[in-house]
């Protein structure tokens, strides 16, 4: 895999992260009025919590249609699985949540997982 084709996919993975992460900031703050902004409250779609999280999940959709032409499938689809690498890291620095050694466990080896996938036969 060429070396420009692996950092759009980090980016890729980070963007998807980041996604997941301002939309649970979002919901954190605004979960009991979800039902009433179809109503009343379409104010609330237009937080800048939710506009990064919407505004990530596109950059993160183009990076990726870009990827699916130039890299193989076989190779490029299990690399999203970074993607749960940065989620346990957002868990831990942006949510204080904490992570069992079990998890970080695993994201050894995801990481050496992904790794070895990258490696040319």
């Amino acid at each position: 895999m060429r070396a420009i084709d692996f950092m759009l996919v980090v980016i890729t993975t980070i963007c998807l992260t980041a996604n997941q992460v301002f939309l649970k900031i979002w919901l954190g703050k605004y979960a009991t009025q979800i039902l009433p902004i179809i109503f009343n409250k379409l104010g609330l779609l237009f937080r800048y919590d939710l506009m990064i999280s919407v505004i990530a999940f596109v950059a993160a959709i183009s990076i990726w249609l870009y990827l699916l032409q130039r890299v193989d499938f076989g190779l490029l689809y299990p690399m999203v699985s970074l993607s749960y690498v940065f989620g346990l890291l957002a868990a831990k620095f942006v949510f204080s949540e904490t992570v069992p050694t079990t998890r970080w466990i695993g994201v050894l080896v995801i990481l050496l997982g992904v790794f070895l996938i990258t490696r040319e036969a």
